[in-house]
């Protein structure tokens, strides 16, 4: 981009998978806000969310003027990806005139505006890349070879790609040679929103609150098998699982295995852009809240800036977390919580610390209200455009 542009003078296109609000959402929330020319958004729900559709919004300044959305299929994942494709292009060949920016929020999507662009409807391409890892990612071995060949098709083809972490953009490097340096890699974190400071609730005591997917490796198994010992202690204490997943039955049948079930709370999906304000109320009424990843070598988590984390600090929480994810070490560095180690005692211990001393919680409150401040979203994609050359 050159530096006589205007951000808010573009058509910004933004595709994207959805489930919770995440990093293309707060783009596209942050586009309408400073009244962009024209946005267009386009989502396509994963296979186990509810009601899996794909659909586009179309704005003028800031202004919703059209919205447009798929039939519903038969929720299988292959069937889904074929629509994703049919729609990423249908959706955005039908649009009047040509699209300044186009934003892939992960390969796949970021691999339609490279074709859109080879047919003269885009002029760049921005693959922005939430989470990494090109080893052994899924069971078989067809599927990592066709993910890590998108990876690169996007990450070479792309004008720019966005990372959620500098750990990432080093990986990268590491692994492709000092040929990537050539590309223009630029570090887009997680931001912190706002909003849950208008909401006005009283913190309870011993609540613990997890928000996300419930699927392996994110340390919900770890966490319900420390919940005896933690009840022993503190036979109020209740854990607030708010999510829905794959190991969601296993989870209720281990609490019940435990004798933990009263005080296990499973809220279910939460939609957070439509019930944002409930789903900020159960975090922000909550004590610590939970993101205790385990340190395996599959994890993608190692190299991304995750949401949960950001989520629990708009809310003034305190963090429990691993060493897996880079932002343990500001949690650490700046008392943002407590980092554990991947193991029932260590997180006991942890916990039952913060639990315990109410005046270190309000301080950690007051750490991580300061930390926020300079990781809003808006500040996140300031940045970002600016070194892009887009004059904000």
């Amino acid at each position: 981009m050159t530096n006589d542009k205007n951000l808010k003078d573009l058509t910004i296109a933004i595709a994207t998978h959805e489930y919770f609000k995440g990093s293309a959402q707060e783009l596209k929330d942050y586009l309408l806000k400073i009244n962009a020319n024209r946005v267009i958004y386009v989502a396509h729900k994963f296979f186990y969310a509810k009601d899996s559709t794909s659909y586009r919004e179309l704005y003028d300044h800031g202004e919703l003027v059209s919205k447009k959305e798929s039939p519903k299929i038969f929720p299988n994942e292959f069937l889904l990806y074929i629509r994703d494709a049919f729609y990423n292009l249908y959706y955005f060949l039908t649009v009047k005139g040509r699209i300044d920016l186009f934003v892939g929020s992960d390969s796949f999507n970021a691999i339609f505006g490279l074709i859109l662009k080879k047919l003269g409807k885009v002029d760049q391409v921005v693959f922005f890349t939430i989470d990494y890892i090109m080893e052994d990612r899924f069971k078989f071995d067809i599927l990592n070879t066709i993910y890590k060949k998108m990876d690169r098709m996007a990450f070479w083809g792309s004008d720019y790609t966005w990372n959620v972490s500098d750990r990432m953009s080093r990986q990268r490097v590491a692994e492709l040679g000092e040929k990537a340096k050539e590309k223009k890699q630029l570090v887009a974190p997680i931001g912190i929103p706002l909003e849950a400071r208008n909401i006005s609730v009283e913190r309870k005591n011993n609540i613990l609150v997890y928000s996300g997917g419930l699927t392996p490796h994110f340390g919900l198994e770890l966490t319900v098998q420390a919940m005896p010992a933690l009840v022993k202690r503190f036979p109020d204490v209740k854990l607030r699982i708010i999510g829905e997943g794959e190991i969601g039955p296993k989870l209720k049948q281990m609490a019940e295995d435990l004798g933990v079930s009263a005080n296990v709370e499973f809220v279910g999906y939460i939609d957070t852009a439509k019930e944002r304000e409930r789903w900020l109320t159960l975090l922000k009424e909550s004590t610590l809240g939970l993101a205790p990843y385990e340190a395996t070598e599959k994890t993608y988590k190692k190299f991304s800036d995750v949401t949960k984390p950001k989520d629990y600090m708009s809310c003034g929480l305190p963090v429990i977390t691993t060493s897996v994810i880079p932002i343990s070490e500001d949690i650490q560095q700046y008392n943002l919580g407590r980092v554990i180690e991947d193991s029932v005692p260590s997180y006991v211990e942890k916990v039952s610390e913060l639990l315990l001393n109410a005046n270190e919680r309000i301080a950690i409150e007051k750490n991580v209200y300061a930390y926020s401040a300079n990781m809003t979203w808006d500040a996140v994609y300031n940045k970002v455009f600016s070194e892009m050359d887009l004059q904000v």
